[in-house]
């Protein structure tokens, strides 16, 4: 879950669906850690 600070809406981390109000979501991009510890995000919301 991530949260919003300005308007406190709490988000799913898996499909991007507002926990608070379900006609809400955000864009959700995969990603991932790489063995050298770098964080991988993609361009295009899945």
């Amino acid at each position: 879950m991530v949260q919003s600070p300005i308007l406190k809406q709490a988000f799913a981390l898996d499909d991007g669906s507002c926990l608070d109000d379900p006609r809400v979501s955000v864009p959700v991009y995969p990603a991932r850690v790489t063995p050298e510890g770098r964080i991988q995000v993609a361009r295009v919301a899945v």
